[in-house]
């Protein structure tokens, strides 16, 4: 495209729906707005606009473009975000984001490597929605499952994490749990808000009576306490069980529960030292 001041222009009119407003917000004249809409339809051959008594409404073409040009505005906007920002050449910062339920697992990585690497000022965003890297919210993400293709950004796999149903040895020997194939009916279990009907969450859906599941949570860090606390069973990562002396897991007959993880990031971030040393010390963690 020769003239960009066309799409601009043509792009804001879409999103004010009248010239005049859109000739305001361009600090330039109403007949100016009018000429470059008028060339942009006649470079392109295609009506981009309606032009209606009370203003200009986008056609099916018009809409297409300026799908388009908005997503090279953001793209830009992130651009002119990251590059304006001041440059330390003492400390650089680096944002990581999980899926919420991965958070207490993490966090012990992310301590020691923050203990390591003080000159990096770390941000960790929780959030079951995948941010966009490409837009700049985030510098690396790890998500669950396989790794994704995508054009936009890298991926690879992480170590599965390991998943064991455990509850406190005191409540282990309340409902009499001796061998490997004791499973009480009774047993009270503890359940994340919203647990889908794969893995052990689906296991415990199928398996644990409603009324057992006495405590539910959106928040896994509340569920892992209750289970350290001895209040209920519950499923927990083998490495954060690892860490309560008085827990101890029930083992069901044939099971194994492993979630896999996977890596994504933009190849020319990762290439920065600060995202590169993150990197390469999240696929040694031993969590």
């Amino acid at each position: 495209m020769k003239n960009w001041d066309e799409l601009k222009t043509a792009y804001k009119v879409a999103s004010l729906g009248k010239v005049s407003l859109a000739a305001k917000a361009l600090n330039v004249h109403r007949s100016t707005v009018i000429r470059q809409i008028d060339s942009l339809e006649e470079r392109l051959g295609v009506r981009l606009f309606v032009r209606e008594q009370y203003g200009y409404t986008p056609t099916l073409e018009g809409e297409e473009l300026l799908r388009v040009v908005e997503t090279a505005e953001r793209e830009f906007i992130g651009l002119e975000n990251k590059l304006s920002k001041p440059q330390s050449p003492t400390r650089t910062s680096l944002t990581i984001t999980s899926v919420s339920p991965f958070s207490p697992t993490l966090l012990p990585t992310i301590r020691r490597f923050c203990f390591q690497h003080p000159e990096i000022k770390l941000s960790f965003i929780g959030t079951d929605d995948f941010l966009q890297l490409e837009y700049g919210e985030a510098d690396i993400a790890i998500r669950p499952g396989l790794p994704a293709k995508t054009e936009m950004y890298k991926t690879e796999a992480m170590k599965p994490l390991e998943f064991g149903l455990y509850a406190d040895r005191a409540l282990k020997a309340k409902h009499r749990i001796v061998g490997e194939t004791d499973f009480p009916t009774n047993l009270p279990f503890v359940l994340r808000y919203g647990a889908n009907n794969t893995g052990f969450e689906g296991w415990t859906k199928s398996t644990v009576p409603d009324a057992n599941i006495i405590y539910q949570s959106s928040c896994v860090y509340t569920l892992h306490q209750m289970i350290v606390d001895g209040l209920a069973a519950g499923f927990m990562p083998r490495s954060l069980a690892a860490n309560a002396a008085n827990l101890e897991e029930i083992h069901v007959p044939e099971k194994k529960w492993r979630v896999p993880f996977y890596l994504a990031y933009r190849e020319e971030r990762a290439r920065h030292p600060d995202a590169a040393e993150f990197l390469n010390f999240v696929r040694n963690a031993d969590y």
